[in-house]
């Protein structure tokens, strides 16, 4: 007995795929930068006993809260990215040393990342 043909027509709308697909790539990479800069400022106010035993986050003037942000363009995003999150006081290194705020956010959302991918998809690859 023979096998049975099988055929698939596939209607490839080239141009309009592509550009769907460049939409979701955006997408996707500024929802996931923007999902790491909410986390880090998550981690950033947590409390924890700092050595005078006062429980608070890294926080004293709410600077590097306010200043850790995504950037989309401009010389903090290094070349070939498309985005980072930066965190420019100068004290931040300092504090990620201490208590880590920046790579825990971004472990955090990487987590996440496929489930964000998901949903963007659905939304644009219709």
């Amino acid at each position: 007995m023979a096998p049975p043909k099988t055929s698939l027509d596939l209607d490839w709308s080239g141009d309009a795929v592509i550009t769907k697909l460049k939409v979701f790539d955006k997408m996707t990479i500024k929802r996931l930068a923007l999902a790491t800069e909410a986390q880090a400022k998550t981690n950033i106010n947590e409390p924890f006993q700092h050595a005078d035993g006062d429980n608070r986050g890294q926080i004293d003037t709410s600077a590097m809260v306010n200043s850790t942000r995504a950037v989309f363009e401009g010389p903090n995003v290094p070349p070939g990215y498309e985005a980072a999150v930066i965190s420019p006081q100068i004290y931040a290194p300092y504090q990620e040393e201490i208590r880590p705020f920046m790579y825990p956010a971004a472990k955090t959302v990487a987590g996440q990342a496929e489930g964000v991918a998901l949903a963007i998809a659905r939304g644009v690859l219709r």
